[in-house]
């Protein structure tokens, strides 16, 4: 399962830090200070790309981070992309156990759990003495208004990329549609994707209720923008969890996403009566290392 979803630009993002001269107003940049050719890792260099996306992103996640962060990326043992993100996936996810599934490997799930993604880079980071990582999921918090949820957010990514440090972000699709053997809508999942979030708005106004972002998509090494909004008109239920354990929520409990060009996170086999959404689902941050 390549864990991908939608974007609003075609464009490559590489302004510097400042006002947006798309959007006019001033964004939050992580790697800011990089060169406008850094490349991203493409998950496509993988000889099976569906399984790598969240290896390749915590790669983009070191490349595209604070110095130290950058250091450790160009330590990994390769010549090129193709080998460094062989070396990655051999020694952090298929050379580890699951922490969710005993008796599993990493990647053994057509893809990557968000509890073993985060396990893996806090592996990373320890090695390179980088400090900590923490992974949480971005539900709505009991009786959050839609204000504060969306408020909220985009204080965990703004505060992260003020440091130099991107957030590893993961989307999840669900679809609602007719079940005849319970004669009644409900929810499933689709697709499961990561990206890096790389910039949002310094500053949303009291009143917003979504914000753009920007972020790095390891399926084809893009550099794309979204927008992350509150749904208030239509309630949806999701899923909370690392594997099938997890729990389904009420209430649209999680925020949506609009990015177009990530077609990954599109589920499949949809009807044209069907109803489907891509939620801002988990998110990964970089802790600093303490002296």
């Amino acid at each position: 399962m390549g864990l991908s979803g939608l974007a609003l630009s075609q464009a490559v993002l590489a302004d510097p830090p400042g006002i947006d001269p798309d959007l006019g107003v001033a964004f939050v940049r992580a790697g800011a200070d990089l060169p406008p050719n850094t490349r991203p890792m493409n998950q496509r260099l993988y000889e099976t790309p569906d399984i790598a996306c969240g290896p390749a992103s915590a790669i983009n996640f070191l490349r595209f981070g604070t110095p130290p962060m950058r250091a450790a990326e160009a330590g990994l043992m390769g010549t090129d992309d193709g080998e460094r993100l062989r070396y990655v996936i051999h020694r952090y996810f298929l050379g580890r156990k699951s922490v969710d599934v005993p008796g599993a490997k990493r990647l053994e799930f057509g893809g990557v759990t968000v509890n073993d993604l985060t396990a893996a880079i806090a592996e990373v980071f320890a090695d390179h003495h980088l400090g900590t990582v923490r992974g949480r999921f971005l539900d709505r918090r009991l009786r959050e208004k839609d204000g504060e949820f969306v408020h909220r957010v985009h204080g965990l990514l703004k505060d992260s990329l003020e440091q130099g440090r991107p957030v590893l972000v993961s989307l999840r699709s669900f679809v609602a549609s007719y079940h005849e053997d319970h004669e009644k809508i409900l929810w499933d999942r689709g697709e499961h994707h990561y990206m890096v979030v790389t910039g949002v708005p310094a500053v949303l106004g009291e009143g917003e209720r979504g914000f753009t972002f920007e972020f790095i998509d390891s399926d084809g090494a893009e550099r794309r923008s979204g927008f992350v909004h509150a749904e208030s008109r239509q309630p949806f239920s999701a899923f909370k969890g690392s594997t099938e354990e997890g729990e389904w929520l009420n209430g649209s409990p999680f925020l949506l996403v609009t990015a177009p060009t990530v077609g990954a996170v599109r589920p499949r086999d949809l009807e044209w009566s069907d109803r489907w959404l891509i939620t801002l689902n988990y998110a990964i941050c970089a802790q600093p290392a303490q002296p």
